[in-house]
């Protein structure tokens, strides 16, 4: 079973999302560091290369795991359906470099539904500021989240951007947010959130 069918059971499938937007997924089991992809050990995968840093992400301002989707004024959000089924994705780990917009496990949603899905122990960072981010959806727009919480860690090297939550970043249109929540840490090295 592959991301293509809509089963999500390790970190290539959750990768390959980006490949189908507007597909609905279902996440099977929990992911976490020893769930195949995940990379370290020897091996290369979406969160760590095979010496067990952060991946390098060649074509992309971010190193670790790539936010699903892009931009919301590019038409490239997610536009489909995610259900977590209750099961969390822990170890999400990010970091941008320079001005870091639109991240989360989700860069931007447009008329998406998200539910039921825990984003466990996430470790967001940049050297520069950071906009529109948050654990699950940097930006959303007419989305619906639902019963989803997020623990995350985000540091920054300027606390000069905007739009930056533990759930999710900016909301607009027709979004709603039920029974979700988040715990996090805001650390910025050059001045206090």
């Amino acid at each position: 079973v592959t991301a293509l069918d809509g089963a999500i059971q390790d970190w290539n499938d959750l990768d390959d999302v980006r490949n189908d937007l507007d597909e609905d997924y279902v996440l099977v089991n929990d992911l976490d560091e020893d769930t195949p992809g995940y990379g370290g050990d020897g091996e290369d995968g979406v969160v760590l290369d095979a010496d067990g840093n952060l991946q390098d992400n060649d074509d992309s301002e971010y190193s670790g795991f790539e936010p699903i989707g892009e931009r919301l004024d590019e038409g490239q959000g997610f536009t489909g359906t995610f259900d977590g089924q209750g099961h969390t994705i822990e170890g999400l780990a990010m970091d941008g470099t320079g001005s870091f917009d639109n991240y989360g496990l989700f860069a931007a949603a447009e008329g998406a539904h998200i539910e039921n899905v825990g984003i466990v122990k996430a470790d967001i960072s940049s050297d520069g500021s950071a906009n529109n981010g948050g654990g699950l959806i940097g930006e959303m727009e007419d989305t619906t989240v639902e019963e989803s919480f997020v623990t995350a860690s985000f540091t920054y090297g300027d606390s000069t951007g905007s739009n930056t939550a533990g759930l999710v970043g900016e909301a607009s249109g027709q979004s709603t947010i039920s029974g979700s929540y988040a715990v996090v840490d805001f650390i910025s090295t050059d001045a206090t959130f």
